[in-house]
């Protein structure tokens, strides 16, 4: 997905080229590319003690998108952010200047990880199930409600900015599993974890598209958005602001059982 991200937006720069691009970061653990490159006794926790956080990766997407831009980077994304999160803690820096944003943020909302991490312990089973399902209603009936909040405020803060709204990766492989964690959870388990996390993605579209919608305000850039779906690995053009130029999906809902 970084590489791909990557692409697509070095084939776009913002921007003059006497200037360099001001480019800001914002998001979760999967924007600060958390294990990716090589493995830290942190990894499997966004603090390495209760006054710092894990550090982003080297080889995080938007370090290699500013590279290929050219771009001058204000890295914001952090381990653990919430929508709630990114709002008090990592808009500082957009301003009218501001030329490029990607936001990657969502997952961590509903306690989608830890919930990941008891169908792990438990190997699959009603008990994640249950959680998984519960945490897919939370996207499909409160996270629209703190995406608008978020978009609302970076399109206050840098109304001229082409956004880059991110999606998540498909969790797990569904056969051959990558680790032992997987494979220890049941088939079932790692589709309904793989739907929810469809449905982060479904929803997050739609908010981009309501966002594209609603906004009356120009930007300085042409096409001034592009989504990137994670499940697919894929990159949909989409219209000049916030969202998707095809229509809107069908939201991915949990599954009844």
């Amino acid at each position: 997905m970084a590489l791909g991200t990557t692409a697509v937006l070095a084939t776009a720069q913002p921007g003059s080229a006497a200037a360099r691009p001001h480019y800001v970061a914002l998001g979760d653990s999967v924007a600060a590319g958390i294990g990716a490159g090589s493995l830290s006794r942190w990894q499997d926790d966004c603090w390495i003690d209760e006054n710092r956080r894990v550090p982003n990766a080297t080889k995080a997407y938007p370090r290699r998108v500013a590279r290929a831009l050219g771009a001058k980077l204000d890295f914001k994304a952090f381990c653990g952010a919430n929508t709630g999160q990114v709002i008090a803690e990592q808009l500082g820096t957009l301003n009218d200047g501001t030329d490029l944003v990607t936001v990657q943020v969502g997952a961590n909302n509903y306690g989608f990880t830890g919930v990941i991490k008891k169908c792990i312990a438990f190997s699959g089973g009603s008990l994640c199930n249950d959680a998984v399902a519960k945490v897919q209603r939370d996207f499909l009936n409160k996270l629209p409600r703190d995406l608008d909040k978020l978009y609302n405020r970076i399109r206050a803060k840098a109304g001229g900015a082409r956004v880059l709204v991110v999606g998540y990766p498909k969790l797990l492989r569904q056969t051959r599993p990558l680790c032992n964690a997987d494979g220890r959870m049941l088939l079932d388990t790692r589709r309904r974890i793989n739907t929810a996390a469809h449905t982060l993605n479904d929803v997050t579209r739609i908010a981009a598209i309501a966002m594209d919608s609603s906004s009356s305000k120009p930007s300085r850039h042409s096409r001034a958005t592009r989504y990137v779906t994670g499940p697919s690995g894929s990159m949909d053009s989409v219209f000049p602001r916030w969202s998707l130029s095809i229509p809107t999906p069908a939201v991915t809902r949990p599954t009844d059982g």
